[in-house]
């Protein structure tokens, strides 16, 4: 299996109830193991347009059989399920679901791009992402006594 993290972020209609509407669907496919989840943080919107609602994220550590391409098929596809129209760039959404990291797999397509472009400027990405390798450390074989 594949080891993979995701980035959820939701600014329209009941934000908190759209991430876990998300992870719920992800939980529920065959092929996709949810493995750990950040808590919600709330952020300011990122981007251009910074007059819209408050964002509520989080990061989300995955295990699963699909390719990357597969995987970002079933991300797309959970975002329509709750909702999702593409409209404006940077603009409010019900449901966004970035792909941050695959394996080490390091991938540069029109569709795709792994690790994800901007993860490293994004701290709504990168404390929840922190939190979740934090406590796979802590529980891995590699976690030292102290």
């Amino acid at each position: 299996m594949h080891q993979c993290y995701l980035s959820l972020g939701s600014n329209l209609g009941d934000s908190a109830a759209n991430l876990k509407s998300a992870i719920e669907l992800l939980s529920n496919n065959f092929a996709l193991d949810v493995v750990a989840v950040s808590e919600i943080i709330k952020t300011k919107p990122y981007g251009h347009i910074t007059s819209q609602n408050d964002f509520y994220n989080v990061c989300v550590s995955i295990r699963t059989w699909y390719c990357p391409f597969s995987l970002l098929h079933i991300c797309l596809s959970v975002e329509i399920a709750l909702g999702r129209k593409r409209e404006l760039r940077w603009g409010p959404r019900t449901l966004d679901i970035d792909i941050l990291l695959y394996d080490d797999l390091v991938l540069k397509t029109n569709h795709l791009v792994l690790p994800h472009y901007d993860m490293d400027n994004r701290a709504f990405v990168l404390e929840p992402l922190k939190q979740i390798y934090e406590r796979d450390f802590a529980n891995s074989n590699y976690a030292l006594e102290v």
